[in-house]
């Protein structure tokens, strides 16, 4: 059967076509920008425009997943909607318009799947890692102790850090309990996913159409993620959205994505990090498909 995974970010709309051979397959892998979480840093609330930008994507999705014959569409919202005084109008609005049901699932959750779209999606095995989910409102940071698997959510995202105008000090203030856990387990592979992961995959490429293939299992240092980092913060607006690599549409947040992976990197003294393409929405169809009923 063909499934349809749907991931409502602060960021972006995303969707996966995916089926279940001898393993999974992805069909189909679209993207929507949305900013969800616009004015957000300021507000409780989901903003009007926010909210028809993203029905709008959700309803570009639905007619592509009739027109692909997929069977089932399985939707869940992150960090934007989850902290929003008025999600119940946004998901009671998609319920009567397109009539599907969103699920808005906890940080704790959106981690869980995040690591395991790692751990069963690439392709080199790296035992135990730590990944970092650097998104548009919240960070997931994950990784495995003597204890088990640890999974932690933070409030800071590219859209909200870039909004609230934040330094790496303020980055670090935020980050630092769950960076001092991280310490006393430090695992020895480290996994990027989300937007500003793979955008620098694609930018240290060079790449002028994205390429899922190139960016999954890419390598980054720290020292080269500065370097990006240094150049790109060194133009305007206007030429960071010539870059590329770098959708026009993120590259007002790159820089304060940029600035929280390497908060992360450097206070934990790691030296690489690993781009992973597969992420919660693979984690998400890979719970569907295999976890028992």
């Amino acid at each position: 059967m063909k499934l349809g995974v749907i991931d409502i970010g602060t960021n972006s709309v995303r969707m996966l076509i995916v089926t279940k051979e001898q393993e999974l397959l992805v069909r189909g892998s679209y993207l929507v920008t949305t900013r969800m979480g616009q004015g957000m840093a300021a507000s409780t609330c989901l903003q009007e425009e926010a909210i028809v930008r993203t029905v709008k994507a959700l309803r570009e999705f639905q007619d592509i997943c009739s027109g692909q014959g997929v069977e089932k569409v399985i939707l869940i919202a992150t960090s934007a909607v989850r902290e929003a005084s008025n999600k119940e109008y946004f998901l009671d609005k998609v319920k009567r318009e397109l009539g599907w049901q969103i699920r808005v699932i906890s940080g704790e959750e959106e981690a869980r799947l995040g690591y395991l779209g790692v751990v069963k999606g690439l392709p080199q095995k790296l035992a135990h890692p730590l990944v970092i989910d650097i998104g548009g409102g919240s960070t997931e940071l994950i990784w495995e102790s003597q204890n088990g698997v640890n999974y932690t959510s933070s409030k800071v995202g590219a859209v909200r850090m870039t909004e609230m105008k934040s330094t790496k000090g303020v980055i670090y203030r935020i980050l630092q309990p769950v960076l001092d856990k991280v310490k006393e387990d430090l695992p020895s592979n480290t996994v990027g996913i989300g937007g500003t992961a793979t955008t620098l995959a694609a930018i240290d490429q060079k790449l002028a159409v994205y390429s899922p293939e190139k960016v999954h299992g890419y390598r980054l240092s720290l020292e080269r993620i500065t370097e990006i980092g240094e150049w790109l913060a060194a133009m305007d607006l206007h030429a960071r959205r010539q870059v590329k690599g770098l959708q026009p549409e993120r590259a007002d947040i790159i820089l304060a994505g940029i600035a929280i992976l390497e908060v992360i990197l450097s206070e934990l003294r790691l030296p690489e990090i690993v781009i992973s393409e597969t992420d919660i929405m693979y984690g998400l169809a890979y719970d569907y498909f295999y976890s028992d009923p």
